[in-house]
């Protein structure tokens, strides 16, 4: 009688298969959140983007702007430099993109917009909408706070962009 020591063939494949399923598995996890954590990160530069515009605005006593632009996928920002408006570009990464811009006097924007942040740092209040896969959310900027909120409901934002625009009829 002899005794056998290891394993037969089909346990070690047995266990490989075993190990690739999790591995995968770890992986398209991980492959997801990264990407979540991409599309957070995106909806984040647009709101350090208008807090730091309403900031200079307000530093410099001068009227700054911000330009989007749905085709090239780009937000661009004026800066006062000794005395001349200068405009720093910045770009969505990532696969996120701006899909649509609200504000209460355009309802929606297929291409370009421009928002205009007077010198005491007020804009109009203005939405924009990011998509990234099938994620759609809306980034809304409180025109004199400059306060941001994500809404994920469009619902949501024709609500209050249909209130604003009232309000705007009755004054």
């Amino acid at each position: 009688m002899s005794h056998r020591s290891g394993f037969s063939l089909i346990e070690v494949l047995s266990v490989l298969v075993l190990v690739s399923l999790v591995a995968v598995s770890v992986t398209l996890r991980w492959g997801d959140m990264y990407r979540d954590v991409q599309h957070q990160a995106q909806i984040e530069k647009i709101i350090d983007v208008d807090f730091k515009a309403r900031r200079h605005a307000t530093g410099r006593h001068r009227i700054c702007r911000l330009i989007f632009d749905l085709d090239k996928q780009s937000i661009r920002s004026s800066r006062w430099v000794d005395g001349v408006e200068k405009f720093v570009q910045h770009h969505l990464k990532g696969g996120t993109r701006i899909s649509k811009i609200r504000s209460v006097s355009r309802v929606d924007s297929d291409n370009q917009i421009e928002i205009t942040v007077s010198d005491l740092g007020a804009t109009p209040t203005y939405a924009v909408q990011l998509t990234h896969d099938d994620d759609f959310r809306w980034i809304v900027f409180a025109g004199r706070t400059g306060q941001s909120k994500i809404v994920e409901d469009g619902k949501e934002v024709d609500e209050l962009f249909a209130s604003l625009q009232s309000e705007n009829a009755i004054r």
